[in-house]
């Protein structure tokens, strides 16, 4: 873990590896000690990018945990929560959306509707449920999120900027374009009052906000936000990055000059 948070991902992935080896001479293949380990080693491959073999370890922790453990303890909800997460970014969007159901369902037995916990696995739901466009499913998940996210926090809390960005592109997808520039514009107003003008994140919202601008008829705003957003990702990734990538990609598609 500590080589994972360091960015060493190949070492990490040794060390877990490793770890697993030396448990598999001393405890059976299901003992609760390796559903961990392979949670572990999840982890760290997805954060690679081996989406196959972090799949595949998680379900493996998930079966030994089903040995153990009923159907509905505790553990099973960041289980599913994190399977979820791999199969959606496989493309599995069917399946994502029934483990992070499994995973709202048995965390709201063990922590109660209202807790922070479940504002994630909304907003996590929300995100799968928009890439199956039920924007309606996506919208009401999303809300609920943000609900579960106003008892707890204050309402300029840093959380909310990321909510509202959420909020605001689902509502983009439904044409709903007021509330998407009201959201939008809200996540912008806190992310003013806790990062520098050229933070990562401003460049996200800028070009959601061209977006909206885009669908509202007005492609010269779209554009100086596009290019805005643009010169704040060249501020901190080069060329090739995804996100510069994309946001070129954006700009070509709309036809607005880099």
């Amino acid at each position: 873990m500590i080589q994972r948070d360091q960015g060493d991902l190949p070492g990490a992935r040794a060390s877990m590896e490793r770890a697993i080896a030396i448990d598999q001479k001393h405890f059976a293949p299901d003992h609760p000690n390796f559903a961990t380990s392979y949670s572990n080693l999840a982890t760290i491959q997805c954060n690679q990018g081996d989406l196959p073999g972090a799949r595949a370890s998680m379900e493996r922790a998930i079966a030994i945990d089903r040995k153990h453990f009923a159907p509905d303890h505790p553990d099973f909800a960041n289980a599913y929560s994190n399977l979820a997460m791999i199969q959606h970014d496989q493309g599995d969007v069917k399946g994502a959306r029934s483990s992070i159901e499994q995973a709202i369902t048995i965390a709201e037995k063990h922590l109660g509707a209202d807790h922070p916990n479940l504002a994630t696995l909304h907003s996590n739901l929300a995100m799968i449920q928009q890439d199956q466009r039920d924007l309606p499913g996506a919208r009401a998940s999303m809300e609920r999120a943000i609900a579960i996210q106003q008892k707890h926090f204050a309402p300029d809390h840093p959380a909310f900027a990321t909510a509202y960005s959420n909020l605001a592109t689902i509502q983009l997808d439904q044409r709903d374009l007021p509330g998407a520039r009201a959201s939008l514009e809200r996540a912008i107003a806190i992310q003013q009052k806790h990062f520098a003008p050229d933070h990562p994140s401003f460049a996200i919202s800028y070009n959601i906000l061209a977006n909206i601008c885009h669908a509202e008829g007005d492609p010269a705003a779209a554009g100086i936000l596009f290019k805005k957003a643009l010169a704040i990702l060249l501020q901190h990734f080069d060329e090739n990055h995804p996100h510069v990538k994309a946001m070129r990609a954006s700009m070509k598609a709309l036809r607005i000059a880099p």
